[in-house]
């Protein structure tokens, strides 16, 4: 069921100025509009789909919670899948949908924020706009999406590559989130949709040339791409606590489930620090090490020249004394004669 704690109502006119924008990428729009299928969509099951059928995700996550616990320990004596080529398609296919996504949500945000600024496209829930149409479509996709990203898990485990706790972590809580915001209808999700499909269809791109075998001529990116996913994380955290505010203290109101409110500000919160301790580790620490271990480095070199040349100083020494007591030997002995 729909809880909203506002009584106020989106402006029909502002979102109509707003869905009659004109797109601004105009060729790219075409290139996601898949014969209309979008523009006609009609989302109205969405919310009684949602509701009826939440067991769902409660299956997906058990499974889900089964595989990463048992499928590490199955794969233990067994020698890694090569799975080159599934992952490439894999990564296409979730690239192409990303962009997808991208590019149809960027220009009707756009537009939402130019017409009604930024409370309406927050707090303020159009359904007309949400319920039917393009931004509907892509919404729908984005929250049902989350189930199939999981695979991205099943690839790593048979890989055996190294399965961290954020990427199982991220995984499962935010197709949880989804789709019980889908069944609330928060007027903000089309800002973490957004955001979503932006993150995923550079991710993605970069995915997809490490398993075509480019991994070293992207490499540079991946500071950029972690650092990118942190910044989404901080958008959603700036959201969720904007409609935190209009909704508890504001008195403005917000068209966001108080629940929804609290389970956001928790898991974004969670994700600023966990990608954050994992940019830290992976490429701040990493360069601190560099430059202890060339420190390191040079000392010892230092110490080592240091050695030789002390040595070299006692040899020299040594020679020039010797030099000099043989000399006045000499001088002694033609004295005594």
């Amino acid at each position: 069921m729909s809880i909203k704690n506002s009584n106020i109502t989106a402006n029909p006119r502002l979102y109509e100025r707003a869905l009659q924008t004109p797109p601004a990428l105009p060729f790219l729009q075409y290139l996601v509009n898949f014969g209309g299928i979008p523009a006609q969509f009609r989302g109205s099951f969405v919310v009684p789909f949602m509701e009826n059928y939440f067991d769902i995700i409660v299956y997906s996550q058990m499974a889900y919670l089964i595989f990463i616990w048992y499928g590490p320990k199955w794969m233990e004596s067994r020698s890694p899948f090569r799975l080159r080529a599934v992952s490439a398609v894999w990564n296409l296919l979730l690239c192409l949908f990303s962009f997808g996504g991208a590019i149809g949500c960027v220009t009707l945000l756009a537009a939402l924020v130019e017409s009604g600024g930024l409370y309406q496209s927050i707090c303020v829930y159009p359904h007309h706009v949400i319920y039917d149409g393009e931004l509907s479509f892509w919404m729908l996709a984005f929250l049902l999406s989350k189930i199939p990203e999981m695979f991205d898990t099943v690839l790593i485990v048979l890989q055996k590559k190294p399965l961290i706790f954020l990427h199982w972590y991220h995984h499962m809580t935010v197709s949880i989130f989804c789709w019980y915001a889908g069944r609330s209808l928060i007027s903000s999700g089309i800002y973490f949709a957004t955001m979503n499909y932006c993150v995923h269809a550079v991710m993605y791109s970069y995915y997809l040339c490490c398993s075509l075998g480019l991994r070293r001529l992207v490499r540079p990116l991946a500071p950029l791409i972690t650092g990118a996913q942190l910044l989404q994380m901080l958008v959603g955290t700036a959201v969720v606590v904007y409609t935190w505010y209009h909704s508890y203290i504001s008195g403005r109101g917000c068209d966001v489930d108080r629940r929804t409110i609290r389970m956001g500000i928790a898991m974004y919160g969670s994700y600023v620090v966990l990608f954050a301790l994992l940019f830290a580790r992976l490429y701040l620490t990493k360069s601190t090490k560099k430059d202890s271990t060339k420190l390191r480095t040079n000392s010892s070199k230092n110490k080592n020249n240091n050695k030789n040349n002390s040595q070299g100083a006692v040899v020299a020494t040594a020679a020039t004394n010797g030099k000099e007591t043989n000399g006045k030997a000499k001088d002694e002995k033609r004295k005594q004669k």
